[in-house]
């Protein structure tokens, strides 16, 4: 796509996200002020699952509170990392909805769009279309650093995402090529070497990928094979925030839907708004699970860099 095409598409995302955010949700008053550990390097917000549906309101209305809340109260802005499903039925109405809104409310920083069964087909015959469209707009928002697929590695402040993605149209396991899982276990070792955190983004477990021509490979012995590898994932949508320790130094982290909320009256109540503010340290690796609707937070977890 040229560079003409991606400006009028951010323009049009820009005007589709003036349109909601009229007389949409304000940030909270009085939530938890998070502040960034005194040293910290890399700063950076996770969640998964918005789900953006175009004929939703209001779950369009939970994702602009929580994005009008966490610009209010999380410093963590070096980054915005979302783990899939981040639209419903990845419809380019959607596409413009989600970006136009985040590119409004939470314009600091990098995003980094994990590409989910949702933003790819859902199983429902259009993998290509949707598959490109994911990168398409992925590629227009991202300042330049252009991907060619959905499998692919950035970094930030010198920090290692890897990002990981089915290549199939399914809407249950993620299936992936040799050539991706030769590429992950490469890009794990090069960057692991490097003596710095590595933060592995999925939309799927580490357990349910199966890889072409051998279903014995398994992507959590890769991980297990270095130090301060921290690996998120969605897709399940748990109720809560599920973190796995999977040795002294690594740990994965499973993320509930971020817009799960239930809806009666016209009241909104239980909502899930759980994500991730990480702050890195030259010592540490800070976890502060935040629920983003209420402003609130839930608990911390340290670990040290080995």
């Amino acid at each position: 796509m040229t560079k003409f095409t991606g400006f009028f598409v951010k323009a049009l995302a820009l005007l589709v996200a003036a349109f909601y955010l009229i007389g949409s949700p304000a940030a909270v008053t009085g939530g938890y002020r998070d502040e960034k550990p005194e040293g910290t390097l890399l700063a950076f917000n996770v969640i998964s699952d918005t789900h953006i549906e175009t004929n939703n309101k209001f779950r369009k209305n939970v994702y602009i509170r929580e994005l009008r809340n966490m610009k209010e109260y999380s410093p963590a802005d070096d980054a915005l990392c979302m783990l899939g499903d981040n639209t419903m039925n990845s419809q380019l109405m959607e596409h413009l909805i989600l970006n136009g809104l985040t590119d409004k409310l939470f314009p600091t920083g990098r995003r980094i769009l994990v590409c989910g069964n949702h933003d790819s087909g859902n199983n429902g015959g259009s993998f290509k279309l949707k598959y490109n469209r994911y990168q398409n707009f992925y590629n227009w928002y991202n300042g330049g650093e252009e991907i060619d697929r959905g499998w692919f590695s950035t970094e930030i402040n010198g920090y290692t995402f890897i990002c990981l993605c089915s290549e199939e149209d399914t809407d249950f396991l993620e299936y992936v090529s040799r050539e991706q899982y030769d590429w992950f276990c490469e890009t794990l070792k090069e960057a692991a070497g490097k003596g710095k955190p590595v933060f592995v983004l999925n939309h799927y477990p580490e357990t349910w990928m199966i890889v072409e021509g051998d279903d014995e490979l398994d992507i959590q012995d890769e991980l297990l094979k270095y130090d301060n590898v921290f690996y998120f994932n969605g897709h399940l949508h748990p109720g809560g925030l599920y973190t796995y320790k999977n040795s002294d130094s690594n740990y994965s982290f499973m993320l509930p839907r971020i817009t799960e909320c239930d809806e009666e009256d016209g009241e909104t109540y239980d909502c899930t708004g759980l994500g991730l503010s990480v702050y890195v340290t030259e010592t540490e690796v800070i976890f502060r699970t935040i629920n983003f609707y209420t402003a609130e937070l839930v608990n911390t977890l340290t670990v040290p860099i080995v």
